[in-house]
């Protein structure tokens, strides 16, 4: 098929750019995945079967990657595919895979600019998405370790979330769920403030050290992003690698909370089972994961109250002022903390539903 044909919605430049680089280009390559080029390079506002899209930062590199999925026949199938772009010296490197089928191609470009590339490419698939919402939007990085250059990458990683907003513009990204990797909250802000807020259901954060330069999880506040709404509309938020704050008030509203603490204090399980009991807490599930969680049976489970115990899994059942329904607190010793609000029904057979211990001054040891 004369894929010419198939472009004659796009401007001038989309179109050279497409054919330039078949089939290194993830837009093209995408578009093999579909029944026919017409299908998917199609009238902007056409609704593509684009699930996810990951950009990724390196150093001197840039990498673009799609999700997709078609029919084929009565089977859904599912591709991912990736193109890298490199710069070495004056030449730009790109890297062409499909997952799906192991295939990996790879053309240098005498004179080629990776960033150019990269922009060029995007815009394309941007304009191909038209209002189509994506399951999945992620801005990755790779690990950097030239302490010599922090400032100067951590400056073009700032750049880089730029462009990417830049290209999707004042419409911003419709996505069901975000994951970012990024250097400090500000960087967070910019992409999640981006997002569609009626869309966005899901968020993942994970802190980074980039080059010596630290993230810094003490430094790293929620203050910025908390007053986002896409931050307050969002049913899902999931945070790794943080340390403990002082205030848990922005993650004690959503549907469901998963946070890796690197550290853990037990002032802010009191605080979530203050939220919990008093029914102000919205949340239906909440997750500590902390590996410096450490349980000492003589002195302080006993201050709990009778648990239901197996192996290292310890569960108690508390009283809320929410009518018909309990607080389910589980520990699992060097693990994790959760807590649920459960209907009264729905606790293990022989639990005790009693009052939490608030003024006990010592209910965990943590190491």
């Amino acid at each position: 098929m004369n894929p010419k044909a198939c472009l004659e919605h796009l401007p001038e430049p989309a179109k050279r750019n497409v054919l330039m680089w078949c089939p290194y280009s993830s837009v093209i390559a995408l578009g093999k995945t579909c029944t026919t080029w017409r299908e998917f390079i199609h009238v902007p506002n056409q609704n593509l079967l684009i699930k996810r899209i990951m950009v990724k930062f390196g150093d001197n590199s840039f990498r673009l990657q799609v999700g997709s999925s078609h029919t084929s026949g009565k089977l859904q199938n599912s591709d991912l595919l990736s193109v890298q772009y490199q710069q070495l010296a004056r030449d730009c490197g790109v890297t062409y895979e499909n997952f799906s089928y192991r295939r990996q191609k790879k053309t240098w470009i005498e004179g080629g600019d990776y960033q150019d590339l990269f922009v060029k490419d995007l815009k394309i698939l941007r304009k191909l998405l038209g209002n189509s919402t994506l399951e999945n939007f992620e801005v990755d990085c790779e690990t950097l370790q030239s302490s010599t250059r922090g400032r100067e990458l951590k400056n073009q990683f700032e750049g880089f979330l730029k462009t990417v907003t830049d290209i999707w513009g004042p419409q911003g990204i419709a996505t069901k769920s975000l994951r970012m990797k990024f250097m400090n909250e500000h960087q967070a802000a910019k992409i999640l403030s981006h997002t569609v807020p009626n869309t966005l259901e899901r968020i993942s954060f994970l802190p980074m050290d980039v080059a010596g330069i630290s993230s810094g999880g003490n430094r790293l506040g929620l203050s910025v992003l908390s007053v986002l709404p896409q931050w307050k509309n969002a049913k899902f938020i999931n945070l790794t690698n943080f340390l403990a704050r002082s205030t848990m008030d922005p993650i004690l509203y959503f549907e469901s909370v998963l946070v890796h603490w690197l550290f853990f204090e037990p002032q802010h399980l009191r605080i979530a089972m203050e939220e919990f009991v008093s029914g102000r807490c919205l949340t239906k599930n909440f997750t500590i994961l902390c590996k410096q969680i450490f349980t000492s049976i003589e002195l302080n489970l006993s201050t709990l109250g009778e648990a239901v115990h197996v192996g290292k899994r310890y569960t108690w059942y508390y009283h809320t002022k929410s009518p018909g329904h309990v607080v389910e607190l589980t520990l699992v010793e060097s693990q994790k903390i959760s807590l649920r609000m459960i209907r009264g029904e729905g606790i293990k057979h022989g639990a005790n539903v009693i009052h939490f211990p608030f003024s006990s001054p010592h209910f965990f040891c943590f190491r």
